[in-house]
């Protein structure tokens, strides 16, 4: 029961950019399309669009899963879903603080009381979370000496209701990646991936998950149910209360 609420908790957040509808018939995702022509070619005509996009999902799943390939040896199998469910979060917040962080960095580094900066940051860059770290991913992987400390404090920037990192306790995994040289690897691998809402809404980006923590069930030999609730719960959590104004 515990993992189930965890991962709606996770769920909804990985749905909280604002204004963005789901699948609901729309184009593919162009960062999908770019990573799998084929799946998405014309040798198909007739086949319906919500297929398409199931097949498109399940490639850009197995892309993100395959950053596992780096954990072989160091991490055992029922260990993968540690590293790769907090770095699919951790990469979908960036993106979407992309466009408005420099407004909550500049209005972090005023002499403020916590809840006006709070409320400050909300009203002008329209997010619910910020981060008042500098880190990017950009910046954390151009900096590989410090890239152990950086991300840290990338994780630890978050506003307070960004908790999912403690829950996974993501510090001591970014530690053991570190000492066993695989965390600069994954950070590269996760920096190419676009997670921008304009590239995959809300809607994919459950799907996405719940393809994610499938196959981390496959991986630990565990039954599928005991990791997430069935689709229709996801979808409630996709889409209330974070789904956007649609």
């Amino acid at each position: 029961t515990s993992k189930r609420v965890g991962n709606l908790r996770i769920l909804r957040l990985l749905s909280i950019a604002p204004g963005v509808r789901g699948a609901g018939g729309g184009d593919l995702p162009t960062a999908w399309a770019k990573m799998e022509p084929a799946s998405i070619s014309g040798d198909a005509p007739t086949r319906p669009r919500v297929i398409e996009a199931r097949h498109v999902m399940s490639k850009l799943a197995n892309f993100v899963w395959s950053i596992a390939d780096q954990l072989r040896g160091p991490f055992r199998p029922n260990e993968y879903g540690d590293v790769i469910l907090p770095m699919t979060i951790l990469r979908r917040l960036d993106c979407i603080m992309a466009p408005t962080r420099d407004v909550a960095w500049d209005i972090a580094e005023r002499d403020l009381r916590d809840e006006l900066r709070d409320a400050m940051i909300k009203k002008q860059t329209g997010l619910n979370f910020w981060n008042t770290s500098r880190m990017t991913f950009a910046r954390l992987v151009s900096d590989p000496d410090g890239l152990r400390p950086n991300l840290v404090d990338f994780i630890s920037g978050f506003s307070e209701n960004i908790d999912v990192f403690e829950r996974f306790d993501f510090e001591k995994v970014i530690h053991r990646m570190a000492e066993k040289d695989r965390l600069l690897l994954v950070v590269q691998k996760f920096a190419e991936l676009d997670l921008h809402p304009s590239s995959v809404n809300n809607a994919e980006m459950g799907d996405l998950f719940e393809e994610l923590i499938r196959k981390f069930a496959e991986a630990s030999n565990e039954t599928a149910g005991e990791h997430f609730p069935p689709r229709d719960a996801i979808r409630l959590m996709v889409d209330l209360p974070f789904g956007g104004d649609d």
